[in-house]
């Protein structure tokens, strides 16, 4: 996962379900410290599949699900 501004790319690996037993948070924080826009999110699932989020608002969650396309 990357999110992306005009200043700075961010990447983040969310993994799940890679212990026995355990599962890991399915959320993806990020810290965006003085920057006040973001011009994308791009999901890159395990399939292949790309998903982008353009001009996302900041300071809150968005719900990203598996979209699959051809």
């Amino acid at each position: 996962m990357s999110l992306k501004s005009n200043k700075r790319k961010w990447e983040k690996s969310i993994v799940n379900g890679d212990g026995f037993t355990s599962q890991g948070p399915a959320i993806a924080h990020f810290g965006l410290g003085q920057i006040n826009n973001v011009s994308e999110i791009e999901v890159r699932w395990p399939t292949g599949v790309v998903q982008t989020l353009q001009n996302p608002k900041i300071n809150q969650y968005h719900l990203i699900e598996y979209k699959k396309t051809r």
